[in-house]
């Protein structure tokens, strides 16, 4: 168990080529760039297809009538499962105009070189699933000091989903803003964060003996209690560290 848990272990490696994924753009070496075009088709698209869903749950909050049958205001985001619901005309037109803007803008080296559709485009997808998390954060918060209306928690969500998603966009997209913060990386220090909180559990656990082994199981919900709080605060660190620029040393 040693290997997994010293400075050289299985763990550690990992974490320190996972923490160096996507630190470099590749180099341009023509007008245009198909490998740039290709990308920017596929993200671009992912990107327009997400920018669709957020759009369509804004849309069915606003029109929002007890009469239409829904259970609560939150079953809205159980219609993202249906077919109905998420493969209209609109959405195909809005994923084929981020595809092809991705496809042009990406491949052309006079635009690719400032701002990036590929890499907004992830920045808006991993921008909304990241708005999600302070929304709940914040809704949990409410709950517990207070009351809160499903509405208000459905409208809470989409709006940070919404501002989180249109921020990672523009700041993903334009060279020097990524260079300071990638939204890209932070995601991978996510990554990272959860290894090295895991790594730090099992080497406070291991290397104690057999006496804060057998604590650890008597007090089961202490124990996870305090893993969940070192893991959250190794997941905190690697998003902000290794977006900066970092890597799995730092944090």
């Amino acid at each position: 168990m040693a290997y997994f848990v010293d400075e050289d272990g299985g763990i550690h490696r990992l974490g320190e080529t996972l923490s160096h994924v996507a630190e470099r753009m590749p180099t341009r070496y023509s007008s245009f760039s198909a490998g740039y075009a290709i990308g920017g088709l596929f993200a671009g698209a992912a990107g327009g297809f997400v920018l669709s869903v957020i759009i369509k749950l804004i849309a069915a909050a606003v029109s929002f009538e007890p009469s239409y049958g829904y259970a609560s205001p939150l079953s809205i985001f159980d219609q993202m499962v249906t077919a109905e619901f998420l493969f209209t005309g609109g959405l195909w037109v809005t994923v084929i105009i981020f595809a092809a803007a991705g496809f042009v803008w990406d491949g052309l080296e006079s635009t690719g070189d400032v701002f990036l559709v590929s890499i907004a485009s992830l920045g808006l997808v991993l921008g909304a699933i990241a708005g999600v998390i302070p929304a709940i954060i914040v809704t949990a918060i409410i709950s517990a000091v207070g009351t809160i209306s499903e509405m208000t928690v459905t409208v809470i969500i989409l709006i940070s989903m919404s501002l989180s998603a249109g921020i990672s966009f523009f700041w993903n997209g334009i060279e020097s803003r990524r260079e300071s913060f990638s939204i890209l990386r932070a995601f991978i220090g996510i990554l990272c964060g959860i290894l090295k909180g895991i790594l730090q559990c099992l080497s406070l656990l291991l290397n104690h003996g057999c006496l804060i082994i057998i604590l650890a199981i008597v007090l089961t919900p202490l124990t996870i209690a305090i893993a969940v709080v070192i893991i959250l605060y190794y997941i905190i660190k690697g998003y902000i560290v290794v977006g900066r620029g970092g890597d799995w040393d730092n944090i």
